[in-house]
């Protein structure tokens, strides 16, 4: 039997340590990767300096970060339970459940059983709706590798399912490893779905998972199935992972164009414990469902994957499979977007009240926010062509800052670009965006970043501040992007994003490929 994680609830991070520990790593790696442009080339050809050291100093940064403990992790970091300002329309009912005794003790005989997987324990649910209930649900399984994620973090995601589908979305907070390893998570949101469909016609309902969750969905389906439980009306995955145990070549392949972690081919590696099972349940359908045998009478499937993304090809295989070896035939329909790998992440930093969160609500949700309510921090995500090219940007909108605030890991791990913004009526704001960069710089060991600069609340021109000129000589010094805009009359915003990927993309050479998809993780 495996033992109970203590996830040291109590246990308060030193911020200051854990940020010079990074520093520290990130100066190092730099020079290593600079060292190593300079004597070998770039990782590939078409990496210039800049964007072959970023990358490879942050892939060694989220390599040592995996080789620590997460157990020591406190319990409240794995999981956000602050949820993104909805709007008036969005209506959310809490809701609660605890595990079923079917479901437990049908995984007694088929997988090897943490103690506590026996628990029942109070589930943390709700119904999010848009305007109205509708009797059409989305049963949402949220992602993060097993370990992370929460439908408070994923919340923005549901809202905009229910807007855009004329369906109302459950989510559940399943529980997370390593404390509570498989089958524990599996167990909740079988037994989330029974509770569900008590109420709901089990046609009407669609199971939707991005990476872990999409595992999870599939994984859902295989069981009941298995128990002889109602199937759902169908299946949508996106960028689903379904193959723990890393075996198809595109994990290895795509190591250079993906910035998901985790080469197979390093030896610090291979004895590594895994978080969510150990290797005696890996080939599992209920972990893996890309080694389960049999694929027959499961429901409709929407599956979409990245052509550049390590869990390329073991979609494409399970796909095949769908099609090939199920009885009666799988109806399936798989998106394939050759060029596109995961998100491209864009931190928005600035002073308070400059309106940051204005500025991305009215790029992702095409509205002005009248009200001032101060941010903790949110995240979006939106699609964007971009020369062509399709992008899934996922915008981290942050709390103001000021020249006492620490910046974190979460504020270099992955982020691809800065938008800083200050208000042309604050002279301070405009100041903290030099403080702000430098502390970037610092903190990533990098001499430059891609960024814009963003001269917001140009509708309150006779109350400026800071000229037009100051703006673009400040931006001409940092080699940045500078644009004005106001968030209230959606004056320039849509500028300022393609701007960001411009600047995102000039260091890794301009998009080539057709046009690519949507893949969130």
């Amino acid at each position: 039997m495996h033992q109970r994680f203590d996830p040291h609830p109590d246990k308060e991070p030193n911020m200051l340590k854990e940020n010079m520990t990074v520093f520290r790593r990130m100066s190092s790696y730099f020079l290593k990767e600079s060292f190593i442009y300079l004597t070998r080339g770039p990782t590939i050809p078409d990496w210039n300096f800049g964007y072959h050291t970023l990358i490879n100093s942050i892939k060694r940064l989220m390599i040592s970060h995996h080789y620590l403990e997460l157990p020591d992790v406190p319990a409240a970091q794995l999981r956000s339970t602050t949820g993104p300002k909805l709007s008036k329309h969005a209506h959310i009912v809490p809701d609660t459940f605890v595990q079923r005794d079917k479901v437990i003790e049908f995984f007694k005989d088929k997988c090897t059983m943490v103690d506590h997987a026996y628990d029942k324990v109070v589930i943390d649910a709700e119904y999010l709706s848009y305007k109205k209930s509708h009797k059409d649900i989305v049963f949402f399984v949220h992602g993060g590798g097993y370990c992370t994620g929460s439908k408070e973090m994923y919340r923005k995601i549901s809202y905009l399912v229910a807007k855009h589908s004329d369906s109302t979305v459950y989510a559940l907070n399943y529980r997370l490893s390593p404390q509570n390893p498989f089958p524990c998570g599996l167990i909740d949101c079988i037994s989330g779905y029974q509770h569900l469909i008590e109420t709901h016609d089990h046609k009407k309902v669609i199971l939707m998972g991005d990476s872990a969750g999409g595992g999870m969905v599939l994984a859902m389906c295989i069981a009941l199935r298995e128990m002889n439980l109602p199937i759902p009306g169908g299946v949508y995955g996106i960028s689903p992972w379904i193959d723990l145990t890393h075996w198809f070549a595109s994990f290895r392949i795509n190591q250079k164009t993906d910035f998901l972690i985790g080469d197979t081919t390093d030896p610090r590696l291979q004895g590594q414990r895994h978080y969510y099972t150990g290797n005696e349940n890996l080939k599992l359908g209920y972990v893996s469902p890309v080694w389960e045998e049999n694929l027959d009478n499961l429901p409709p499937m929407l599956i979409q994957v990245g052509g550049a993304e390590k869990l390329h090809d073991e979609n494409i295989h399970f796909s095949q499979r769908l099609i090939n070896t199920s009885d009666p035939p799988q109806e399936l329909h798989l998106q394939v977007y050759e060029s596109h790998v995961h998100v491209r992440k864009i931190a928005v930093l600035g002073s308070r009240a400059v309106g940051k969160s204005s500025v991305t609500v009215q790029f992702v949700e095409n509205h002005f926010a009248e009200t001032y309510y101060p941010t903790i921090e949110n995240m979006f995500t939106k699609i964007v062509k971009y020369k062509g090219e399709e992008f899934a940007v996922e915008i981290m909108d942050t709390a103001g800052q000021d020249e006492f605030s620490i910046l974190n890991s979460k504020h270099a791990i992955g982020i691809h670009g800065y938008i800083l913004v200050y208000s042309i009526a604050s002279q301070q704001s405009f100041e903290m965006c030099s403080i702000l960069r430098d502390k970037i710089l610092n903190f990533t060991g990098m001499d430059w970043v891609p960024c814009v600069l963003v001269a917001n609340k140009v509708d309150l021109h006779a109350q400026r501040q800071v000229t037009t000129e100051e703006g673009k000589k400040k931006a001409l010094e940092w080699n940045c992007a500078f644009i004005e805009t106001s968030a209230k009359h959606n004056q320039n915003i849509s500028r300022v994003f393609d701007q960001m990927l411009a600047e995102i993309e000039k260091v890794r050479g301009e998009p080539q490929a057709k046009p690519s998809g949507c893949v969130i993780f």
